[in-house]
């Protein structure tokens, strides 16, 4: 079944024929998930607005995934954080740099190889060759980025550093390309590839265009405040990349994703500090030694060429005790903090903490002052018992080691004659909280409809993608018994005799 059009009303009429060729009732529903688009979300002709009129108990949620990478999108790439959407052109612009010709690309992955040999921290000569068109359309959370972040190995595996690839870019799409690009270029042999790459073209290009465009990325790898902010975003990216991907697992309850929401800003709270910063500093230095840059001289001579900003004085000004920041305060001060500030107001508006009357579910939220009139105002919701449900809630909350446990197993402690509170449990954690596994389907559509399968029909093409989406479920299955089922359907040819 297919949508008229891309209006709410339309899709509004699909859902509405899905549940009546399934049988399933509209009154049933409890929540609603979708992402951010217009005809989805719209507060009064979306879809959720239409299904929310007729079912006031279908509650709407953004997708959390989704709006974690909103968020991360307006913290890099808006005006008012001027430095660090400056600092991602130029990451994103070295990347597409490195990309853009062949050569190129094999002088980039050639260098890594010799630095790395030269260190003796390769274990294989092995290139890593250039993404195909292919794999240019996977998914982002499929792609050959999510390899490169580095996991813990035991002491009988010694990580091996290998030549990777630059990358594919960052994108608004791409949720995991921040990370793994600042993660790619932090390394010391990659960045130094990248700087020796840019030289190689300078010395070698005659086209004044590129040489001019080689020469400021030369300029920009040995910069001070590219080193520091490539250190400093690092970990932040890294932290918003795991929490990224876990508002992405299907089984996910809003309670949990709630706890990795607020872990994220406990996170970016510390590396908001004084300690964290000089720990970035001590970083940067050796990175910008492994380029060959002095990088105290390189602050000294930009704090001392640098020009003190003209502000408007007024009558009792002291011109004499105004401060100059250094250049490294300036990066602190001016670009990195108030890309953490910005995050963390993002964080704050998107995801409230509040999670209206279900707050009482949880063992943090018993004690509330308020908590017994939410109990009651749920069951009414759903037409439970209000006196039942209040006399089982107090009973429950009072069970020994009740607060240690996640909502999952809450749900499963309840006694099951607590039918009452069992079924405000169980509407809790069907709550949706992401669309991200849902959508990977689209990205299958680019991988299963190719070139080769453009006349395909409709009915097959459902059956590809729904093979190619739950492959899990397609490669459990028993090629013995496929065979025999197939075979037990008799002759599938016409008798023309």
């Amino acid at each position: 079944m297919t949508a008229e059009g891309k209006t709410g009303k339309d899709l509004e009429t699909l859902l509405l024929d899905v549940l009546k060729k399934y049988d399933l009732d509209l009154h049933d529903i409890v929540g609603q998930c979708y992402d951010g688009g217009s005809n989805m979300a719209a507060a009064f002709k979306g879809m959720q607005a239409r299904i929310l009129a007729k079912n006031p108990n279908a509650l709407f949620t953004y997708c959390y995934a989704h709006s974690l990478n909103r968020a991360v999108i307006n913290s890099c790439d808006k005006k008012d954080v001027a430095g660090a959407r400056n600092f991602f052109s130029l990451l994103e612009g070295l990347v597409v740099f490195i990309n853009r010709i062949a050569a190129r690309h094999k002088t980039f992955l050639k260098r890594q190889e010799e630095i790395l040999e030269t260190t003796g921290t390769i274990s294989t000569p092995t290139v890593s060759p250039r993404p195909t068109d292919d794999e240019e359309q996977e998914d982002e959370d499929d792609d050959e980025d999510s390899a490169v972040l580095d996991l813990p190995l035991t002491s009988k595996q010694q990580r091996k550093e290998r030549p990777v690839i630059p990358g594919k870019g960052i994108s608004e799409t791409r949720w995991i390309g921040r990370a793994s690009t600042l993660h790619r270029f932090a390394k010391q042999h990659v960045l130094r590839a990248a700087l020796d790459a840019a030289v190689q073209v300078i010395d070698d290009t005659s086209e004044a265009e590129v040489r001019a465009t080689a020469l400021g990325f030369k300029n920009t790898i040995r910069s001070p405040s590219f080193i520091v902010l490539l250190v400093a975003f690092k970990p932040l990216f890294g932290a918003v990349n795991v929490v990224s991907e876990y508002l992405q697992k299907k089984n996910l309850d809003i309670g949990s994703a709630m706890g990795q929401v607020a872990s994220l800003k406990a996170e970016i709270a510390a590396l908001r500090s004084d300690t964290h910063w000089k720990k970035v500093v001590q970083e940067a230095e050796a990175l910008a030694a492994s380029l060959g840059v002095d990088f105290q001289d390189e602050v000294e001579q930009a704090d001392s060429s640098r020009r003190s900003r003209k502000k408007s004085q007024k009558y009792d000004d002291k011109p004499e005790t105004q401060v100059q920041l250094s250049l490294l305060d300036s990066i602190r001060v001016d670009q990195y903090y108030p890309a953490l500030d910005k995050i963390t107001s993002e964080l704050d508006e998107r995801f409230p903490l509040d999670l209206g009357d279900f707050k009482f579910l949880q063992p943090l939220h018993f004690q509330n002052s308020s908590a017994e009139e939410g109990i009651v105002s749920l069951a009414e919701r759903y037409d439970l018992d209000a006196d039942k449900t209040l006399f089982q809630w107090r009973l429950f909350r009072h069970t020994e080691g009740i607060v240690q446990k996640d909502l999952l197993d809450i749900c499963a402690s309840v006694p099951d004659n607590y039918t009452e509170l069992r079924m405000l449990y169980q509407v809790f954690l069907s709550l949706p909280v992401t669309t991200a596994s849902v959508e990977r389907a689209f990205s299958k559509l680019l991988l299963v409809k190719n070139r080769l399968r453009t006349t395909m029909t409709q009915d097959r093409l459902e059956a590809l993608l729904l093979a190619s989406v739950e492959h899990d479920l397609i490669t459990s299955l028993d090629d013995n018994e496929l065979v025999t089922r197939f075979a037990s359907m008799g002759a599938r040819r016409l008798s023309i005799a």
